[in-house]
């Protein structure tokens, strides 16, 4: 009897070896890495969550963008751009403007700050990520306002 209960739990050992190797190999991060909130992430107002939703959508689709990010801190905007190419300056201020424009539409916002400076635009999405900590955004701040 001890026998075959040794041999059904050698099995049942192998078994479960097997599953979790396939679970392993397939890479599937929700099977392998529990998933958690980045530490420094800014907690998310929906109204506010909403409207960067909302002016990143609309700008995407304007002429020369590639893509948009917005972080929406109490009553302002800070929105980085990623332009398909590089264009003159003059056209990269027209976005900039008609950006600033439609976001200042918004009854919960009264200041919007837009960079397309890449090394910027890389911070911002760094903090939207929970990459880098909140308290850059002042430097981040500091340097767009120093764009206009």
């Amino acid at each position: 009897m001890s026998r075959k209960w040794s041999l059904n739990a050698v099995i049942i050992f192998v078994l479960f070896v097997l599953i979790v190797a396939a679970v392993v190999a397939s890479g599937d991060p929700e099977m392998t890495v529990p998933r958690k909130k980045p530490f420094n992430a800014p907690p998310i107002d929906p109204e506010l969550q909403d409207t960067g939703t909302a002016i990143e959508r609309r700008v995407e689709r304007m002429n020369g963008v590639l893509d948009a990010s917005v972080l929406v801190l109490s009553r302002t905007a800070l929105v980085a751009l990623e332009l398909k190419e590089p264009m003159p300056p003059e056209e990269i201020d027209k976005i900039k403007r008609e950006t600033a424009d439609y976001a200042k539409g918004f009854s919960n916002i009264d200041e919007v700050l837009v960079t397309a400076d890449p090394n910027i635009v890389a911070e911002i999405k760094d903090i939207l990520r929970g990459e880098a900590p909140l308290e850059s955004l002042e430097d981040i701040y500091k340097k767009i306002r120093g764009e206009m």
